[in-house]
């Protein structure tokens, strides 16, 4: 009997190893990252935050969030979405404090995820956020989502080879996974491979096409194109699905100054900030006001719009919105030749330097900018000297920050430079070595040719201004000069 007892209590002790040894195989074979909450049900809206993120519904995401936040307050990886997704700087500081406390809490890959978050959107670190995606897919090998999060920071970073490789990867692992292709497709598109592009937005829309970013991704591939009306009947469709996607009506006002229609373009630009209820999100369509009154180049009305943006983003804490205003504001000034206000507004950027609640990459990367700007505008009014001793300041706080990727602005800066001095050949010389793929920089670049004679050259550089067709501050500066000058150039070929 006492042997038949002893049998079965080793005959359970080895179950039980079994059973612990094979609960560990499985915790070190999980397929994707894991999702820790105390509270299931705070776990599942975080899954569904997180899907609406990933497609683009940022309130839908944020609300969920705050949610499944009330269950569990102490939910890392949901604090760290909320970074993702929540507009003032102070909020998303304040989600950056509360994932890192709480990530003890959470399982290994989630302390990596958060990790990585933090150093791509809040410290801008994109080396030490490559190396610990890397370390993620190494221990998730069979999860998409590390992947195409990997893909983005080389997005960011500027490496378009990579980000096509990793979200190629993460379709490898996952064929349905949805936002690799759409990232694929703007990758594409970027490169001005159109048909390739094409293919990328339509799986998207195959495989999400209830979601209204299907169609407004496809919409922003045509209005690359040019192809403005196929670009809003797409738009259109997305708010079909879902009429509180604001980036769709956005982009049809925008659509609609890119067909000269600018009244019509603010009208419906105005019924979007109407209908937004995310603070952000009103912040950005009074960037597009902005920018419609540029594209039609009514630079008062512009300078209006951009003080109702800067106090708008202000008073909902979105601090970097408020400093790149203050720029933008400077750049207008830089426009009507009136430099003095051009130099308060430097003044003013640097101000928004100083506050508390500013992110600390962004409080460096505008006090690099405000160099930058200083330098341009010692430039226009003819002082070399000054202009070539900031253009060295900024450089030196450019290195100072590690930041190679933006030492092209320096060399395209000496181009700004040289060209103010008459010496257009070095300006295109300049130009060309800093390669910056942005339409600002190419006008400068075609600029540059006109002024030394060689029309053909610049014919080229002001077609890639002109056309192409993605808004921006830096593209409304331009679009018109650009297109006139091509206009003009056209025709005298013509003759």
């Amino acid at each position: 009997m006492k042997g038949s007892t002893k049998s079965l209590l080793w005959i359970g002790v080895s179950i039980l190893f079994v059973f612990f040894v094979f609960q560990i195989s499985c915790q070190k074979q999980e397929k994707e990252i894991p999702v820790t909450s105390y509270s299931n049900e705070a776990k599942q809206l975080f899954i569904e935050a997180r899907d609406k993120y990933e497609f683009l519904r940022r309130e839908k995401a944020e609300a969920l969030l705050r949610e499944a936040l009330e269950k569990d307050p102490l939910f890392a990886q949901a604090h760290i979405y909320r970074t993702l997704t929540c507009a003032a700087t102070n909020e998303i500081e304040n989600a950056v404090e509360k994932a890192i406390k709480n990530a003890h809490r959470a399982s290994e890959g989630e302390q990596f995820l958060i990790s990585a978050l933090k150093a791509h959107y809040w410290e801008k670190d994109y080396a030490k956020a490559i190396k610990v995606y890397e370390q993620l897919i190494d221990m998730y090998p069979k999860d998409a989502r590390p992947c195409w999060l990997l893909a983005r920071v080389y997005r960011d970073s500027g490496d378009s080879a990579k980000a096509i490789e990793q979200n190629q990867r993460a379709i490898t692992i996952n064929k349905d996974f949805a936002p690799a292709y759409k990232d694929l497709g703007y990758r594409y598109s970027a490169r001005g491979d159109y048909k390739k592009a094409e293919k990328y937005f339509q799986k998207y829309l195959l495989l999400n096409p209830l979601e209204p970013n299907s169609h407004d991704c496809i919409a922003d591939l045509y209005t690359k194109m040019g192809r403005f009306e196929d670009a809003i009947a797409h738009y259109k469709k997305a708010l079909e699905i879902d009429p509180t996607f604001s980036y769709s009506q956005r982009k049809i006002g925008i659509n609609l100054c890119f067909l000269g229609k600018y009244k019509e373009g603010r009208e419906v630009l105005k019924e979007a900030m109407d209908n937004e209820i995310n603070p952000c999100g009103r912040v950005y369509t009074m960037e597009s006001i902005t920018h419609s009154y540029l594209y039609e180049q009514d630079y008062l009305s512009a300078l209006d719009a951009i003080d109702e943006t800067i106090e708008m983003a202000f008073a909902n804490g979105i601090l970097e919105e408020v400093a790149r205003y203050k720029l933008a504001k400077c750049a207008v000034y830089s426009e009507l030749k009136d430099y003095e206000n051009a130099q308060k507004c430097i003044t003013d950027c640097q101000n928004v330097t100083l506050e508390k609640n500013l992110a600390p990459y962004y409080k460096d990367y505008f006090v690099s900018e405000s160099l930058f700007w200083e330098a341009w505008i010692a430039a226009k009014e003819h002082k070399f000297d000054k202009a070539l001793d900031k253009a060295a300041e900024y450089r030196a706080a450019l290195e100072e920050m590690d930041d190679s990727k933006r030492l092209k602005y320096h060399i395209a800066l000496l181009g700004h430079i040289a060209m103010a001095q008459g010496e257009t050949r070095s300006a295109f010389e300049l130009f060309k070595n800093a390669s910056i793929d942005d339409p600002f920089f190419h006008y400068l670049t075609a600029r540059a040719k006109d002024k030394s004679g060689d029309k053909e050259a610049a014919a080229k550089y002001f077609r890639r201004a002109a056309n192409w067709n993605t808004d921006s501050l830096h593209y409304a500066l331009i679009r018109q000069k650009a297109l006139a000058r091509k206009v003009m150039l056209a025709s005298t070929d013509a003759q």
